[in-house]
């Protein structure tokens, strides 16, 4: 998780299988209640590309409102926004203010932020972490949205996961916003990273772990160089 220095807590949101609880952790209004019976649109009423990707989730979500808005076969992306802002809604009832920044090149990055600065002490900025996942976990569950994320970048960003991305585009991109020396190496950016001990260090530490409020800026061209050079 991205900590940048605008007290906001940033993950990037990727085509990757998570393993999710199917199950609601709110009332019984709750919108991940799954109402099997309501969902009687048949089969043959999904056409397209991604008919079928479609139509399993439509019957299988566990968010009837996003269920809902699947039952006219398509998965655009105003409904992944609405869906979005039901994990908005979510949130804010945890005690976090949540936004997603949009790109058309890479599905959203999800921007969490805390209603206290972050603590410099580092205990207690690992138990502020902490709270906010549990939170964030709480509402993926809540409105099944590691699995609707899934088909939805699986249909937007369908050469994503086929792109692969080297540690020399990666530094060549930050040699060039020069945020690192001309002289960084993929050794260097391979411990910064933690592939060594598990802990970031160095250029990685000092630009995803600042808590600099005049680094802002930086630390987001940082990320984006990781996660995406060529953009």
């Amino acid at each position: 998780m991205h900590i940048n220095n605008s007290s906001k807590f940033r993950i990037l949101v990727l085509p990757v299988v998570f393993m999710v609880l199917l199950t609601s952790c709110g009332s019984e209004n709750s919108i991940v209640q799954s109402s099997e019976n309501s969902r009687s649109i048949d089969k043959s009423k999904f056409t397209g590309d991604h008919a079928s990707e479609i139509y399993n989730l439509y019957k299988n979500t566990t968010n009837q409102a996003a269920s809902k808005l699947l039952s006219d076969g398509d998965f655009s992306e105003q409904d992944m926004v609405d869906i979005e802002n039901m994990y908005v809604v979510c949130m804010k009832t945890q005690g976090y203010e949540v936004t997603f920044d949009r790109n058309p090149n890479y599905p959203d990055t999800e921007s969490v932020k805390a209603p206290e600065d972050i603590p410099d002490d580092i205990k207690l900025k690992n138990k502020q972490s902490e709270q906010i996942s549990a939170s964030q976990m709480r509402c993926y569950k809540e409105t099944d949205l590691f699995n609707l994320q899934l088909v939805y970048n699986a249909i937007h960003y369908p050469n994503l996961g086929k792109v692969t991305i080297t540690d020399e585009e990666r530094i060549s991109c930050l040699k060039a916003k020069n945020l690192v020396p001309e002289t960084y190496t993929t050794d260097e950016y391979k411990y910064d990273s933690g592939d060594v001990d598990g802990k970031r260090h160095g250029e990685v530490q000092k630009y995803l772990d600042s808590t600099s409020s005049s680094n802002t800026h930086d630390s987001q061209t940082f990320l984006n160089c990781i996660n995406n050079p060529k953009g």
